[in-house]
């Protein structure tokens, strides 16, 4: 239980940061 819930956080900040850091990179540079 305990495995699969820390499991299933890791999942989501490995999205989150899957999504957010392309943002960043194209905000800081709009030419790439």
């Amino acid at each position: 239980m305990i495995l699969s819930l820390l499991t299933w956080k890791l999942l989501a900040l490995v999205v989150t940061l899957g999504v957010a850091l392309p943002g960043l990179t194209d905000r800081c540079h709009p030419l790439t």
